[in-house]
């Protein structure tokens, strides 16, 4: 069983392991470039912390934030020995639940098409509004990468 909740203060290190985890095969794709760094840094103080939990350990965590009537997605991550699991849908489900909590109409994310995510995002019910060449990342396999908006409508 899956269980999501805001993040704890002994939760860093776990959630740190599925950061790294996931990040490391998203690096063979892309790395973020300096203004995507410093983008990071401005919206960090807002950002809200959840973590996916399955018998006492973190699995998977998302980053978001409020914005306007929408909810922003940073980072969603799932450790690579639970892909496939539930987890990431979990988290997106809760997110869901605090957005209609707070008004929000929509979730909304960004992702890099090359990764392959877009396939599972649309699987866990997010649609695709735009896409355009990227500048926030660099890449030694792809010459351009496209950034691709999505979002989730709620109830």
């Amino acid at each position: 069983m899956i269980t999501v909740r805001p993040e704890r203060a002994q939760d860093q290190a776990e959630i740190q392991n599925v950061r790294a985890d996931a990040i490391a095969t998203l690096r063979q794709v892309y790395r973020p470039n300096q203004r995507a760094i410093e983008n990071k840094g401005r919206i960090s103080k807002f950002l809200h912390t959840l973590v996916a939990v399955t018998n006492g350990r973190v699995v998977g965590t998302v980053q978001y934030y409020m914005d306007k009537q929408s909810i922003r997605v940073i980072g969603l991550s799932v450790h690579t020995d639970f892909r496939r699991k539930g987890v990431a849908r979990s988290l997106i489900q809760y997110l869901g639940k605090i957005g209609i909590e707070e008004n929000a109409t929509r979730i909304k994310l960004h992702t890099v098409k090359e990764t392959g995510n877009e396939d599972v995002l649309r699987r866990l019910g997010f649609v695709v509004v735009s896409e355009r060449e990227d500048d926030l990342f660099d890449s030694d396999s792809f010459d351009k990468l496209t950034d691709v908006e999505m979002i989730m409508q709620l109830p």
